[in-house]
């Protein structure tokens, strides 16, 4: 009963969740029913240049595997979401297959040309880096289903996904000399804040140099907090980047917002969005960073959760 309130609620905060821009990833997706939550059926979905293809893994009545796939160019709606959907167009359609190459030597297994046939319709429409709601299958026998980015290894949903190295890009340097600054964020910890469920506590620093899990004096003091009122429901981030090479004051220089991606347990994988806040000299607290308020930022994963924690991961 949870797991359908969940897809109810997903489905009902559509629009809400695509109110900002956001650029869907591509990877491998599950399929969330009323009934279930999730596993046995997955989509692969790939997008280039607003273009998508998707497999999606499912199986027959009798139990016997399939696949089908979609295709076509994502368009993107009002409300900032992308959509794609088959119906009322003649030259595109759920596809499944039959004949093809099986796996095996060619004696045994001589090319074939697989067939297409009409399986339905499908309409699919993101409305999150990693969070979309697809509807699909033939005429009267059609479910909308929520699907969900997989974690393969990131140690589970937000907050511990927020755990490698991320290269953040500004839109605007406190200089103006420059139309981008940019800097890396190196996220070794997360933790609930005293067992608290609706905190939490993140540590980390400014990377010493490229390719370096090491940490300089610039360090971070960020927290999560649950907001219950917000439209889904999210954790709202606050990075504090300190100069802690100046004694105990740890004087502030700039603080990263930004909030859950498609809502409350959804991994960060690839990037997220926010904005930032740049301090004047001297500052100790987050409320007196004043100097150039909500600045734009995006960050990108540039390390793994391993790299972060003990060093001996991908970056």
């Amino acid at each position: 009963m949870k797991f359908r309130h969940l897809i109810c609620a997903a489905l009902f905060f559509l629009a809400p969740i695509a109110s900002f821009a956001f650029t869907p990833e591509a990877g491998f997706y599950q399929q969330h029913t009323v009934d279930a939550t999730g596993g046995g059926t997955g989509i692969t979905i790939e997008i280039q240049n607003e273009y998508m293809f998707a497999a999606g893994y499912v199986y027959n009545p009798d139990g016997s595997p399939t696949f089908v796939t979609m295709q076509g160019q994502l368009l993107q709606q009002s409300d900032g979401s992308w959509k794609l959907s088959s119906v009322g167009d003649p030259n595109n359609y759920l596809a499944t297959y039959s004949g093809g190459q099986c796996i095996g030597k060619t004696a045994n297994c001589p090319y074939k040309k697989p067939t297409a046939s009409v399986a339905g319709d499908f309409t699919i429409q993101f409305v999150g880096e990693n969070l979309a709601a697809v509807t699909w299958g033939g005429g009267g026998n059609q479910i909308t289903s929520l699907l969900t980015r997989f974690n393969f290894n990131s140690g589970g949903p937000e907050p511990i996904s927020l755990a490698g190295e991320w290269d953040v890009l500004v839109d605007a340097s406190t200089s103006n000399r420059y139309l981008y600054s940019g800097e890396k964020i190196l996220i070794n910890k997360v933790v609930s804040l005293l067992g608290s469920a609706t905190n939490r506590l993140l540590t980390g620093c400014v990377p010493l140099f490229e390719g370096s899990p090491s940490c300089s004096s610039l360090t971070i003091g960020a927290t999560g907090t649950l907001c219950t009122s917000c439209s889904p429901v999210v954790y709202n981030y606050s990075f504090a980047i300190q100069d802690t090479d100046l004694g105990t004051s740890k004087n502030i220089i700039r603080v990263y917002h930004f909030s859950s991606v498609g809502g409350v347990n959804n991994a960060f994988t690839q990037t997220f969005k926010g904005t930032v806040d740049f301090c004047p000299d001297g500052v100790t607290s987050t409320t007196l960073c004043t100097a150039t308020v909500g600045t734009k930022f995006v960050a990108y994963r540039s390390a793994s959760a391993q790299y972060a924690v003990n060093g001996k991961g991908m970056d």
